[in-house]
């Protein structure tokens, strides 16, 4: 939603006449005009203040994507994942304004949502909002929920994933996450739960501390230098520091003197500490490297390093696909980089593989091991890479090992040491016959109540681009069509429903994975028609991370689409 449009809608709320709280009337699950009832007072604010909490367009596109999670249809994720957002985006400022944006993805989460009466009874019945049941990806929003209007009835819910009531504690979503049963006081205009930070499966217990994760940039403390701290520092109260290991020993530490958790969390810190020793020194790829072991995604990798004086050192960014020559030559191949997927060499589970076949000519394999011994070999016997590459490799093969096991976080801790940024640390783990793995992989899965199967069919995920049977426009279409056999087409509904159908009629899904097909549905709605956006937010349910958001529009004459309105 364009920054004009945003503020303008948004300014109405500031007219209105207040008549009990005020709501968005909702035509097609999307934001008209007011209606005086149930959208919360505060929110027109907290919504306003974001639009010019920082510079250029991002905080305008936020405050317009803001909108929608608050809706009575959006996922019950949706408010959290957008106060996540708006809390990654943050990172980028200066301190003060991220500490402004991160307040206001506070007071975000804690808004009230929309719920509709329940009509079929008489008088009809105000029901409360269902709870987001998996833990933020911020510690600044561990134990947040959104706040219910005292005048609802304490036992029924709305559940938008099935458009219907629920009655408090049929469905564990009735209660906020990380609580049991009556543990919690759930329609209360109470926004804070005891819940304390939740880690991704397999990292172990942090106790009272927040996942760690480490921030790098100038001006910490007053620095003009780069440098390191931790992100949550109510969990880890330190200082920044130049050298990451003294701020990496720190969390460490804390975990067993303060934190109290458990022996795993423990190990996980000890890998990730090994792992950010491994990244070029005092650059974000050590922290990017760290927070990769604990299924964090952040991107210090990009920032410049800065001196004592202010200026920045030449050649200091990893980011680019042709890194500094202190990784070395390649000789006549490329960098190396390995992805982490379904669907290589026809396989349904996830596996391996190399990203340049034509310097790296090897197949798919779920042990990492041995894609990387291969890349190893290569560059030492064919490639003709010096021997800086050649160290550098066995310590990408090193961080790889130190990361989740058959997770997307070994590609991504071999390929930062090579100045590479990704993120298939959210890739979910899939079986080999297509199923979702429950409880594995480096980041917790949005469906935690129980795992899904998807039948005979692969995890959906909608592809978002130009050139699809032949368009010159952008289009939507199935990733797979081997399980999903449609065409493309405009409206991201036609494939999101043929889908749906398919998971039901021909795959042999169960009740879990057509439901989280529906609510895969309602998020794509969610977002600006015709983009990509709408294609992450569907695969986003399914635990599928995609970036077709970044894809420009292209209208049918080839020609990119500017000025996007909805």
């Amino acid at each position: 939603m364009p920054l004009k449009l945003a503020l303008g809608l948004l300014a109405l709320l500031l007219v209105a006449p207040v008549l009990g709280r005020e709501r968005w009337l909702e035509r097609d699950n999307k934001p008209v005009f007011l209606h005086p009832r149930r959208f919360g007072q505060q929110n027109p604010p907290v919504l306003v203040q974001l639009g010019q909490a920082c510079p250029g367009q991002i905080c305008g596109v936020l405050s317009g994507e803001a909108v929608a999670p608050l809706l009575a249809k959006a996922p019950e994720c949706a408010q959290q994942d957008t106060a996540d957002k708006i809390i990654d985006e943050s990172r980028q400022f200066d301190n003060a304004t991220q500490a402004n944006m991160i307040a206001l993805a506070i007071e975000y989460r804690k808004a009230e949502k929309n719920t509709p009466p329940d009509f079929t009874t008489n008088p009809p019945s105000l029901r409360n909002s269902v709870f987001c049941q998996k833990a933020p990806r911020n510690g600044e929003l561990v134990g947040l929920v959104q706040a219910q209007d005292s005048a609802n009835d304490p036992n029924l819910f709305f559940d938008p994933a099935y458009g219907k009531t629920v009655r408090k504690g049929e469905q564990q979503n009735t209660f906020p996450f990380c609580t049991e049963g009556s543990a919690s006081d759930s329609t209360a205009e109470n926004t804070t739960t005891k819940c304390t930070a939740s880690a991704p499966s397999g990292l172990g217990n942090f106790g009272s501390c927040s996942v760690p994760e480490i921030e790098f940039g100038d001006g910490f403390d007053g620095r003009k230098e780069t440098s390191f701290r931790p992100i949550d520092r109510e969990s880890y109260p330190h200082g920044s520091a130049q050298n990451i290991g003294v701020i990496t020993q720190f969390i460490c530490d804390s975990l067993t003197n303060t934190c109290k958790a458990d022996q795993t969390a423990k190990n996980t810190c000890s890998k990730a500490k090994a792992t950010a020793d491994t990244a070029l020194q005092k650059t974000g790829a050590q922290a990017d490297a760290f927070n990769a072991v604990f299924g964090k995604t952040s991107n210090f990798t990009n920032v410049p390093v800065v001196d004592d004086t202010g200026h920045v050192i030449s050649g200091s960014s990893t980011s680019t696909s042709k890194p500094n020559n202190s990784t070395g030559s390649f000789g006549k191949c490329s960098v190396p980089k390995i992805e982490f997927g379904v669907g290589f060499d026809g396989r349904k589970e996830t596996s391996f593989q190399p990203v340049d076949k034509s310097s790296y000519n090897h197949g798919s394999a779920q042990n990492i091991d041995i894609i990387t011994q291969f890349i190893c070999d290569r560059l030492r016997d064919t490639c003709e890479a010096d021997q800086t590459t050649q160290d550098n490799c066995a310590r990408a093969t090193t961080a790889s090992d130190s990361a989740a096991v058959k997770t997307g976080a070994q590609a991504d801790a071999f390929n930062i040491v090579f100045g590479i940024k990704t993120n298939f640390a959210s890739v979910p783990i899939v079986d080999d016959t297509g199923h979702v793995v429950s409880g594995e992989g480096s980041t917790p899965s949005p469906n935690t109540q129980s795992p899904s199967s998807f039948g005979k069919c692969s995890v959906p995920k909608i592809d978002f681009g130009d050139g699809f049977d032949g368009r010159k426009e952008t289009s939507f279409r199935p990733a797979d069509p081997s399980s999903y056999d449609h065409g493309s087409a405009q409206n991201i509904d036609i494939i999101a429903q043929f889908v749906c159908d398919r998971l039901r009629d021909t795959c042999g899904a169960d009740d879990i994975a057509q439901n989280n097909c529906v609510k895969a549905s309602a998020a794509a709605d969610a977002k600006p028609a015709k983009t990509g956006a709408q294609a992450d937010a569907f695969n986003a349910i399914f635990d599928v991370q995609t970036n077709f958001a970044s894809q420009p529009v292209v209208d049918d004459h080839g020609n990119v689409v500017t000025n996007l309105n909805g």
